[in-house]
């Protein structure tokens, strides 16, 4: 699961009731996306067994193999951009929740938050792979699955006990629409991670079959949290949901439990990038000097990213629109049928039947066109003086 639930609901305000079906399509193109990735990986392996033992950049590897180094280039470009924006969301949600539940006890600024919350999660981030933090997986899971039934749970009793005759379901233009197409998009951008996990992995044949369980989990949890959630509060829906409950028990549980989950989502997310640093540096394997700096680095540089831009839904958008389009729709089509195309008398031949390929086609003009159109969007609205937010470091959010 991803911390996407609490904006997957503000994207029905701007798509209407459409937005539930276009949940679906783009979760099982997502997911179809993840898929022929997993397989890609598993070709390049077969094909250069040297990569099997020693790689810290799999999908990079994938794009070299499928298309040569210019579009391994590009692909770590996306990755950092795609990888590097959702830690700075993260951070910000993380911050945001931590804020609203403190609020009354401690007078400390949102944007001190941020930088409190980086502290804590600087020591965690010297594990060196994913495989040695498993954990944060399982429990970003559990605290996940258990904060959808409790906000579904405050949703409804908020539904009864409450009036909400004056409810609007606006109805969404085309710019709204396309700029929280970006959203929806970010919701399924872990494809980014797939391969480094994947490449953690003793069985990697069976990560097809764990993507797809990842999936359907996803679809579980977004599609009733955001049709239910448009339904009770429709217009009045904050960007991050959480925050439209009503204060109480409940509420505080799930603040908690999120902000555990954004821990250790943080976590998972800054691993990939960080170990393809690494690489271009050449620092070895195992705690080192240079590699503590480097990832001392790396955390400030996404604390300075989040205190210039201090609104995660901005980033958010655009990240969506831009990186992770190409990233989880439009790449992981375009090099596996590249790679299956390829022919070599010691490898095994691969055909893609017909109705496949003209589903991978449609993922990938989908993430072109959706990806494109909300790029455009995302940099109209943060280039817009009246959409303007202050860095913290100029204007301090004490709120």
């Amino acid at each position: 699961t991803r911390y996407k639930l609490k904006f997957i609901l503000f994207f029905f305000l701007f798509s209407g009731w459409v937005g539930a079906p276009l949940i679906a399509l783009l979760g099982i193109n997502a997911a179809y996306a993840g898929v022929v990735l997993a397989k890609s990986w598993m070709i390049v392996e077969e094909r250069w067994p040297e990569l099997k033992e020693n790689c810290r950049y799999p999908y990079s590897a994938i794009g070299s193999k499928a298309y040569g180094p210019k579009t391994r280039a590009i692909v770590s470009l996306c990755l950092h951009t795609n990888l590097i924006g959702s830690c700075v969301v993260v951070l910000l949600l993380c911050a945001q929740i931590i804020h609203d539940l403190t609020a009354h006890h401690f007078n400390i600024c949102f944007c001190y938050w941020i930088l409190i919350i980086a502290a804590i999660i600087c020591p965690f981030l010297f594990f060196e792979t994913p495989k040695e933090f498993w954990p944060a997986a399982a429990l970003a899971l559990g605290t996940t699955s258990i904060a959808v039934c409790v906000i579904l749970w405050e949703m409804y009793k908020d539904h009864i006990s409450g009036d909400f005759s004056h409810v609007r379901y606006p109805q969404p233009s085309l710019k709204t629409f396309f700029l929280t197409f970006g959203t929806i998009m970010f919701a399924y951008g872990a494809t980014a991670s797939f391969p480094t996990f994947q490449n953690d992995m003793r069985k990697r044949h069976k990560f097809p079959t764990a993507v797809i369980i990842a999936f359907i989990v996803l679809l579980a949890l977004y599609i009733p949290i955001a049709s239910v959630g448009y339904y009770v509060y429709g217009d009045l829906v904050e960007e991050n949901v959480i925050l439209t409950l009503e204060d109480g028990l409940n509420k505080t549980v799930i603040e908690i439990l999120m902000a555990s989950h954004l821990f250790f989502a943080f976590l998972l997310l800054a691993n990939a990038p960080i170990q393809e640093i690494e690489s271009w540096l050449k620092i070895p394997n195992g705690f080192n000097v240079k590699r503590l700096a480097t990832r001392i680095l790396v955390l400030l540089f996404i604390v300075f990213l989040g205190e210039t831009i201090p609104s995660f839904g901005k980033i958010l958008n655009l990240i969506g629109g831009s990186a992770i389009a190409l990233l989880s729709f439009v790449f992981p089509p375009m090099f596996y049928m590249k790679l299956c195309s390829m022919n070599d008398p010691q490898w095994p031949k691969r055909n893609i039947s017909a109705w496949e390929k003209l589903w991978l086609l449609q993922v990938i003009i989908i993430g072109i066109i959706g990806g494109s159109a909300g790029t455009l969007s995302a940099l109209y609205e943060i280039l817009s003086p009246k959409a303007f937010i202050a860095p913290c470091y100029i204007n301090l959010n004490c709120k």
